[in-house]
């Protein structure tokens, strides 16, 4: 991966953003946790369990509260 070269220190913690079903497969299957945005206010995201929700990234300051 190149973001090991370029930071040779371990990671505490991989968060990854995404909109979508296979954003949610993808981090359940690699154990990589997901902070969902759901532009479209669909609620599907959080029927699958996503934790974290927000429709969009306009409270900043609520995002960073989780990580």
């Amino acid at each position: 991966m190149k973001s090991k070269k370029k930071h040779p220190s371990p990671f505490e913690e991989i968060i990854y953003f995404g909109d979508g079903y296979w954003d949610y497969v993808t981090c359940k299957k690699m154990n990589i946790r997901l902070i969902g945005i759901d532009i479209l206010n669909d609620g599907k995201l959080k029927a699958l369990g996503t934790e974290h929700v927000f429709q969009d990234y306009s409270e900043p300051e609520k995002i960073l509260d989780i990580l």
